[in-house]
């Protein structure tokens, strides 16, 4: 018994371990957001979502509205992070991004592939 017990716990920790990945595709989007806050680039921060959403949203104060509003998110939630202790699992069926900060899952996204890319949705 002892010895089931021990290899299931085994597994687990390989299944769970595996789970999440340093960098995978879908995170890239995510990526440079974490990055434009790091080094205050709206354009990147911009860039990061679906074109959907570029396109029909040109205005230059909402993007700035926007980028402030995830940057206070990000500080109150994460403080000043560490961009190396972030890790994903992508759910393909729900085309959604889970994102884990120091090995604790800290958000969940949206994300769409367009144009050979994987792009963040705004909601």
């Amino acid at each position: 018994m002892k010895k089931i017990t021990v290899l299931c716990f085994i597994l687990l920790v390989t299944i769970v371990g595996y789970s999440q990945e340093k960098q995978i595709d879908q995170s890239k989007s995510f990526e440079n957001v974490l990055l434009a806050i790091k080094t205050d680039s709206i354009l990147l921060f911009k860039k990061s979502f679906s074109r959907t959403v570029n396109k029909n949203i040109d205005d230059n104060d909402f993007w700035n509205t926007k980028f402030n509003e995830v940057k206070k998110l990000f500080q109150k939630k994460l403080g000043d992070y560490n961009l190396n202790l972030f890790t994903y699992h992508f759910i393909d069926y729900y085309d959604k991004l889970v994102v884990y900060y120091n090995k604790e899952e800290v958000f969940d996204i949206d994300i769409i592939y367009e144009d050979g890319l994987w792009k963040l949705l705004l909601k």
